[in-house]
């Protein structure tokens, strides 16, 4: 079934804050967190009543991203300059377990690597790499500077190799490919059509990448160190968000709320289908369950769920 074919099961207004990021973290619990909104909520998606509160010290502050560790400790990106990393009890509850607050600014996202080091990105103007000790603590070990560049996404592309989307002079859109222990760019590209947003940036196979933009998403094939691709597939709209099914094509949300399906082979995309005016602001993530339910989270503050 396509994502024009889904039907809205219920609408969910958690808060009267924007809905930043949503993460499924088993299969029957949906974590969600908000803009300007120092907590978590926690779901059970068979009841949809809330199991679980994190809360932040900074309760004004967005909580900008949230992944699952392999360690099943929780990371989260803040606008408060720390990101958290939080244990869940036997009680459902979760505390938080560390704060790193290495950052001066805020940080729009965090991801973890192959290695089980976290990346995180900052509007500092740097990104940092963290490795655990022998008391599985996280410590600062590698520290990216751009002294120019506001940084909104990273992703991994290799061992050793990530990619960041950032903003330059107030204007500049750039991406930059990134070799960790050298810390150092080693190629960019700039280009003003990109969107700037955690989500905008997604592997799509191995040396290829997709990054929203407007009325457009680049697919960047990545061959070397010295030679890369662009391709554009053109589609009207201002898109923020790209997340992979499980059908193995790809959800886009656009600054209107409309979402597209699209279907990625041999090095190019197709428009397979679109839902128009689910939200009627910026559409920030999505996720899916093994069951094919969709669940969409948006600026407009409501959280959908589709079968």
């Amino acid at each position: 079934m396509n994502i024009s074919e889904k039907q809205l099961l219920i609408s969910i207004q958690p808060t009267d804050n924007a809905i930043d990021n949503i993460l499924l973290i088993n299969k029957n619990n949906l974590l969600v967190s908000f803009k300007n909104y120092g907590y978590i909520y926690i779901y059970n998606l068979i009841t949809f009543e809330i199991i679980s509160k994190i809360e932040f010290p900074n309760k004004n502050k967005s909580i900008t991203y949230n992944i699952l560790l392999k360690d099943k400790r929780l990371a989260h990106s803040s606008h408060d300059n720390n990101i958290y990393i939080t244990k869940k009890l036997d009680n459902d509850q979760y505390i938080i377990n560390e704060i790193l607050n290495e950052h001066k600014d805020k940080i729009l996202k965090v991801i973890e690597l192959k290695n089980e080091q976290i990346c995180s990105c900052s509007i500092d103007q740097t990104i940092k790499v963290w490795e655990k000790n022998n008391n599985k603590k996280f410590f600062l070990k590698y520290n990216l500077k751009d002294l120019k560049e506001e940084f909104y996404s990273i992703i991994e592309i290799s061992d050793n190799i990530i990619i960041s989307t950032s903003k330059k002079n107030n204007f500049i859109r750039v991406i930059n490919f990134w070799k960790i222990n050298e810390k150092k760019v080693f190629n960019s590209i700039t280009n003003n059509d990109i969107c700037l947003w955690n989500n905008n940036c997604i592997k799509i196979e191995e040396n290829v990448l997709a990054i929203t933009g407007k009325n457009k998403i680049l697919i960047i094939i990545y061959d070397n160190e010295k030679t890369k691709t662009i391709k554009n597939f053109d589609i009207n709209g201002i898109f923020f968000s790209i997340y992979r099914i499980k059908n193995n094509n790809f959800l886009i949300g656009d600054l209107d709320g409309n979402i597209y399906e699209i279907k990625y082979q041999n090095k190019e995309f197709t428009l397979i289908a679109a839902k128009k005016n689910i939200h009627i602001d910026l559409i920030t993530c999505f996720c899916e369950l093994n069951n094919g339910t969709l669940i969409s989270s948006s600026n407009d503050k409501i959280l959908k769920i589709f079968i």
